[in-house]
């Protein structure tokens, strides 16, 4: 599953920030290159997010103000069938940039990989983290295991995930 590579301009969508926010560790998200997204991922998250309660709505502004993700224009933009119009201008904004998306949502990320957009989701971006040294080996299996239970990640995807990074030993962590 892990794929070496190297982030140049990714484009994040909001289903890995929640992603993060579930796992409460948006901080890692500081510690990647570069970062852009589209307003409207900045009004789901953000604005949406601060009305509806969200606590972490105000952690996810900091990333924003602190500009480890940047919001870019997107004037125009392909419509994608099988997709909201947002995803659609995701979609173009990562094949504009011809750059990585960032993405936990399913049905956005085949329909952007069926684009030929190369797709990363949380888990990619966690072992990147740790191949690079950003993070220690001993926190993925944790983070792993707190996106199962936040019920972001399937337990047969965390072994995967686990035995592409070197951290599997054949059995659940919860054993």
């Amino acid at each position: 599953m892990y794929v070496d590579y190297t982030l140049n301009m990714p484009v994040i969508d909001s289903s890995t920030l929640v992603s993060f926010a579930k796992i409460q560790r948006l901080g890692l998200v500081k510690l990647l290159d570069k970062i852009i997204t589209i307003q409207e991922v900045y009004e789901e998250c953000v604005e949406r997010g601060i009305n509806l309660g969200y606590p972490d709505a105000l952690k996810i502004k900091q990333l924003f103000n602190g500009k480890a993700i940047v919001i870019e224009d997107l004037g125009v933009y392909k419509k994608f069938s099988g997709v909201s119009e947002v995803d659609s201008k995701i979609i173009s904004l990562a094949k504009e940039k011809k750059d990585y998306l960032l993405v936990d949502d399913v049905k956005l990320g085949r329909r952007a990989k069926a684009e030929n957009v190369e797709v990363r989701n949380t888990p990619d971006i966690l072992l990147y983290l740790m191949k690079t040294k950003k993070i220690a080996e001993k926190d993925i299996r944790m983070l792993l295991q707190k996106m199962v239970e936040n019920k972001r990640l399937s337990e047969k995807t965390r072994n995967s995930y686990e035995k592409a990074g070197g951290l599997y030993n054949g059995k659940s962590s919860k054993d």
